[in-house]
């Protein structure tokens, strides 16, 4: 019997806007124990100089996941733009609210 392995593609809008252009850049992503999904919120460790996931500040948007789990890994995430806020990943007991005002002073709007 042939064995055949199902996967499902799920379609989840990450960009939510035109008026504030996405920006690139390749950033250094600190080693982290679980996968960072695409739409992660990040910070940038001036110490490290490695990203991670956001606790207090807002750098970037993992634009793809990223797995850092068996150390540090160079990834191109979004510095800049507009995403969708029903999209993004926060870290746990976050929410949009608590970046939207540090997020907007890097020119990065959720929507």
């Amino acid at each position: 019997m042939p064995y055949v392995e199902e996967q499902k593609l799920e379609y989840k809008p990450l960009i939510a806007g035109t008026q504030m252009p996405v920006v690139t850049k390749k950033v250094t992503i600190g080693q982290d124990a679980a996968v960072i999904t695409a739409g992660t919120v990040l910070e940038f460790e001036a110490t490290t100089k490695k990203a991670k996931r956001a606790d207090t500040d807002v750098y970037g948007v993992a634009l793809a996941d990223i797995d850092a789990t068996k150390g540090d890994v160079v990834a191109e995430i979004a510095v800049t733009g507009e995403f969708a806020t029903a999209n993004l990943v926060f870290k746990s007991g976050k929410k949009a609210e608590d970046f939207t005002a540090k997020a907007e002073a890097r020119n990065i709007y959720f929507r």
